[in-house]
């Protein structure tokens, strides 16, 4: 089994575009070296939704909001192949905007600490990430924008908390699949997480500063077949104890006339695509 370690393309102050490029269209990923600062504000949302994750059932789905992504999403069918082997898998989500327009249907008495720490992250996330879309416009020339908009990925993008109690009963926590959004930025320093590349599993190992990038469907097509989405899954732990990842999934602005792009279905692709594992649309 292979180990992909490679974290040659990026730090704080300086990013290799050609190594950005290359290592997204031969391995579909690639591993980001963030700093201590924002490591520390990750662990920060990590910590307030392992809270959370620990209450009863009945407070847990208190955080829930229905037909949307945000907030607590219990255990159920998204990628799985079956609907008896559901994804082994909990889940907290926030979207400033979304959060924003369900204001009053929130118990923020509920919520508290964990939105305040969820948007520092977002935010954070949300910056890389435009910067990031900045070097794969450069280019695939996939807006017709220039620079591209400050919000071409603004109000679509979410980020969400992954939570994985510990099971002896299955090997596969989550089944292989890819994601149905531009790219996924991924933080966990425990060990689960394969990436599925010419058809072997490969190992992600992070440390606490960094974050695996990888493409989904939409960055496919916005490339024309260049980029592959990166195909996944998650495994469970050898050792016990439950597992908890943090994802920020890159979306387009669906909000954005579809002129703005240069293939002009995809904020419909985009759209489509995020419900195509029984979520709501976003």
């Amino acid at each position: 089994m292979n180990v992909l370690t490679d974290r040659s393309i990026l730090n704080k102050a300086s990013v290799s575009r050609t190594a950005l490029w290359q290592s997204l269209r031969i391995n579909s990923g690639t591993i980001i070296n963030l700093g201590a600062a924002p490591s520390r504000r990750i662990q920060g949302i990590i910590d307030s939704s392992k809270q959370i994750f620990s209450r009863p059932e009945h407070e847990k789905k208190l955080f829930g909001c229905q037909n949307t992504l945000l907030g607590y999403r219990p255990k159920g069918i998204e990628f799985s192949k079956s609907p008896d082997r559901p994804d082994l898998i909990e889940s907290l989500s926030y979207n400033p905007y979304l959060f924003e327009i369900e204001t009053d249907n929130l118990p923020h008495t509920i919520y508290g600490e964990w939105v305040d720490r969820a948007h520092i992250v977002y935010s954070l996330f949300e910056a890389l990430s435009y910067n990031i879309f900045l070097m794969l416009n450069e280019k695939y020339n996939i807006t017709t924008c220039s620079p591209p908009r400050k919000d071409i990925l603004h109000k679509s993008s979410f980020l969400q908390c992954n939570y994985y109690p510990f099971t002896s009963r299955r090997r596969i926590l989550q089944d292989a699949h890819e994601d149905g959004n531009l790219f996924t930025l991924l933080w966990c320093t425990e060990p689960g997480l394969q990436a599925i590349v010419n058809g072997q599993p490969n190992d992600i190992i992070l440390k606490e500063d960094e974050v695996y990038l990888f493409s989904g469907s939409i960055l496919t097509e916005a490339t024309d077949g260049e980029i592959a989405p990166l195909v996944h899954r998650v495994m469970k732990k050898k050792t016990s104890g439950s597992r908890i990842s943090l994802m920020y999934f890159a979306n387009f602005n669906t909000s954005l006339p579809e002129e703005e792009f240069n293939l002009t279905s995809i904020i419909r692709t985009t759209i489509n695509r995020s419900s195509l594992f029984g979520l709501p649309k976003i």
